[in-house]
């Protein structure tokens, strides 16, 4: 007897799950490659697969996803696949500390007409980041970087001051010189020739005619 209702009870919950409507939203995300070195880049891609009538709202990170840098990122054009949009969202990332890292994919809201804002569950994915150095412990040819050398010296503002001042002292020199140089008078102007001072009076006793009215002895 107990047999016989444990099988109908497997069978009504069996039942009832296959009735059960796929989720409207899922969220599918995988690495390229899952294993890297430190500071190398891999692409990460995100598939949000949504029903027709289901308003998907994907939140943007800005800088970082998980333990990884954001380096680039971008959002393909929808696709259809089997009745479905596939929304693909990408993501360049570089991680810089070893070890297996645990990914999740960016938070995914999504409304259906009459329904409330829901949030589709998130798929986490583990990248592997390796070292190089551990892959390598007995490396002879890694070097400590050197140390940084002195800042040298900038003369240049100083050559400008020095160059400045001599300049301005040449200017308060050749002022000085010619505010306090003496004074001289100007020369007379040099005496006429006495052919020249003759050839005017004679001139001069022509245009006064003094013939013609008898002004002579």
């Amino acid at each position: 007897m107990r047999v016989v209702l444990l099988a109908l009870l497997l069978g009504v919950v069996g039942h009832a799950r296959a009735d059960e409507a796929p989720p409207p939203v899922e969220v599918r995300a995988h690495a390229e490659p899952d294993r890297v070195t430190i500071g190398t880049r891999f692409r990460y891609v995100v598939e949000v697969i949504s029903a027709p009538d289901a308003e998907v709202f994907v939140e943007q990170p800005a800088e970082r996803l998980g333990d990884f840098d954001i380096v680039d990122f971008g959002v393909e054009p929808p696709t259809r696949r089997e009745g479905k949009t596939v929304l693909t969202c990408w993501y360049r990332l570089v991680g810089y500390s070893p070890g297996d890292h645990v990914l999740p994919s960016p938070p995914v809201k999504y409304r259906v007409a009459g329904q409330e804002e829901t949030e589709a569950p998130a798929q986490e994915i583990t990248v592997s980041v390796e070292s190089l150095l551990a892959q390598t412990p007995n490396a002879t040819d890694i070097r400590d970087i050197k140390a940084p050398e002195p800042v040298p010296v900038d003369w240049r503002p100083y050559y400008l001051l020095g160059g400045g001042i001599a300049l301005l002292l040449a200017v308060v020199a050749i002022l000085y010189r010619l505010l306090n140089r003496p004074w001289r008078a100007r020369p007379a102007p040099p005496a006429r020739p006495p052919h020249e001072i003759a050839a005017d009076a004679l001139a001069d006793l022509r245009r006064r005619n003094l013939i013609a009215v008898g002004a002579f002895k």
